[in-house]
C-alpha cells in the first residue's frame, strides 16, 4: 500500500479517512520556520564534532527502529537489514561511553496546529521522519507542563478517548507515552475530524527545554484536491503545501521518480560530472539535517574528491576547505537524467579546528541498518520536493 510505502520513504503517515474531496483546486499552505538549535554544530567557524556525532547516532537508531518495525509489520526486510546485524550494532554502540543527551543537535521545521473544540494551540515539529501525532496532555510532569502548551481532554467537546495507548522511544533515547484519543485537529484552516493522536502523560524531562510542544505526522482526510504534499525548506519562506505543488515556489517542471515496494527511491550520486554509483537507494527525510551515506557508498564517493579523508572515527570526512567550497555534488533519480545539485555552501560544516585548512563535509556516513542513503535538509533545502500518494512517486524541482 502507498500509505505504508511513504511511511518508510519519508516517515509520514497519511490517514485517508474519506475518498471525498472538496472543490477542485483546494489546497492548504502551512508556513514553517526553522527552530534554531541553542547548541549549534559550528562555533566560531569550527565544527563541533561531538554534536555532529550525536546526529549520526540518533539517525542510526531511528532507522534501525524503523527497519525493525517494517519487518515486524510486513514480514519483509529492507535492503541490508537483518535482526542479527541489528543486534550486533546495538551491542557495539552499547560499549561506547558517550550518552545521547543532547536534544538540540538537530534542528526542526516547526508550525502551528490546534486540537479540540474549542481549539487548543500547539507548536509542532513537522518531521517526515516521524509517523505519529502527539502532544503533552494534562497529567504530564510539572517540569513539562510549565514549559509547554498542554492538551486538556475535558475542555474539548470533541474529545474521545480510545482503549489504546501510545509509547515511543526516539533515536536520542528520549521517550513519550500516553493514551490515544480521537479529536478534531486543525492545520491552517483544514480540519480533520476523528483524527487519532496521543495525549502524552509521560515524557522525558529533556523535552522540557525544547520549545516544540509535540510531533506531527502529515495527514489528509480527503479535505484537499489531491493526495499530494510538497515542501519548500529554506532560510526564509519555508512551507508545507497540502493538495499539490505550489507553482510559485519552483521553476520548470517537476521530475518524478517512482517509489519502490520497500518505500525508497533509486538513483545516482555524482561528484562533478562523474557518476559514482547508479544503484543507490535513497530515503528522503525532513527530520534529518545531513546527507548520510552508507560506509561503502561514502568510500566510493570520497575517492573521487582530491584530499578527502576520514576524520578519525567520527562518521565524517575532512576535505580541503577550498575544495569543499567549490565542490559540485548532485543526485539524479530513476526515470530521469535530470541532476539536482547541492549548493556548495550547504556542504561545509566548519573547520576541523581553528587555523586548519580542512573542513568537515555535510555528507557523512553511518551504518543505519539499511542499505540506503538518507537525503536530509542539506539536499532538501536546495530543491522543491513533492510527495504523491496518488501516483506512488516523489518529485523534485528547481527552487524559484
Amino acid at each position: 500500500m502507498l500509505t505504508s510505502t511513504l511511511l518508510i520513504l519519508s516517515g509520514s503517515l497519511l490517514t485517508l479517512a474519506s475518498p471525498n474531496r472538496l472543490a477542485d483546486g483546494q489546497t492548504i499552505t502551512i508556513s514553517l520556520h526553522k527552530r534554531q538549535s541553542s547548541s549549534p554544530v559550528t562555533v566560531d567557524g569550527v565544527a563541533q564534532i561531538g554534536k555532529l556525532s550525536l546526529m549520526l547516532r540518533k539517525a542510526a537508531k531511528k532507522y534501525e527502529t524503523g527497519a525493525a518495525n517494517f519487518h515486524q509489520n510486513t514480514g519483509e526486510s529492507l535492503p541490508g537489514w537483518s535482526s542479527d546485524a541489528a543486534e550486533k550494532r546495538q551491542r557495539k554502540r552499547a560499549t561506547g561511553s558517550e550518552s545521547l543527551t543532547d536534544e538540540d543537535s538537530e534542528e526542526e521545521w516547526a508550525g502551528k496546529i490546534s486540537i479540540g473544540t474549542p481549539a487548543q494551540s500547539f507548536l509542532i515539529d513537522f518531521d517526515t521522519g516521524s509517523s505519529d501525532l502527539w502532544v503533552p496532555a494534562k497529567g504530564v510532569s510539572s517540569t513539562i507542563s510549565s514549559a509547554h502548551n498542554i492538551y486538556t481532554p475535558a475542555s474539548s467537546t470533541t474529545s474521545v478517548k480510545t482503549s489504546s495507548s501510545f509509547s515511543i522511544e526516539y533515536g536520542d533515547g528520549s521517550t513519550a507515552s500516553g493514551p490515544i484519543y480521537k479529536e478534531t485537529v486543525t492545520v491552517a484552516g483544514l480540519s480533520a475530524t476523528s483524527q487519532y493522536f496521543a495525549a502524552v502523560t509521560s515524557e522525558s524531562s529533556s523535552f522540557a527545554s525544547d520549545p516544540i510542544d509535540g510531533i506531527l505526522n502529515l495527514y489528509s482526510e480527503g479535505k484537499v484536491s489531491s493526495n499530494v504534499f510538497s515542501f519548500k525548506l529554506a532560510t526564509s519562506g519555508s512551507e508545507l503545501y497540502l493538495g499539490g505543488a505550489d507553482t510559485s515556489k519552483y521553476t520548470g517542471s517537476i521530475t518524478y521518480t517512482p517509489v519502490t515496494s520497500q518505500g525508497m527511491v533509486e538513483g545516482t550520486d555524482y561528484v562533478g560530472s562523474t557518476a559514482v554509483s547508479t544503484t543507490n537507494n535513497f530515503i528522503v527525510d525532513t527530520g534529518t539535517t545531513l546527507i548520510i551515506a552508507t560506509p561503502t557508498a561514502a568510500t566510493a564517493f570520497y575517492a573521487k574528491i582530491s584530499g578527502a579523508s576520514k576524520y578519525e572515527d567520527t562518521g565524517y570526512y575532512q576535505v580541503p576547505c577550498t575544495t569543499l567550497d567549490s565542490l559540485s555534488v548532485s543526485f539524479s533519480f530513476s526515470g530521469s537524467t535530470t541532476k539536482f545539485t547541492v549548493p556548495s555552501s550547504y556542504l561545509n560544516l566548519g573547520l576541523v579546528e581553528t587555523g586548519s585548512s580542512y573542513c568537515i563535509s555535510a555528507i557523512a556516513y553511518e551504518d543505519i541498518g539499511v542499505n540506503a542513503w538518507i537525503l536530509g535538509d542539506v539536499f532538501l533545502r536546495g530543491v522543491y520536493s513533492v510527495f504523491s500518494l496518488a501516483n506512488n512517486e516523489v518529485g523534485f524541482a528547481t527552487l524559484a
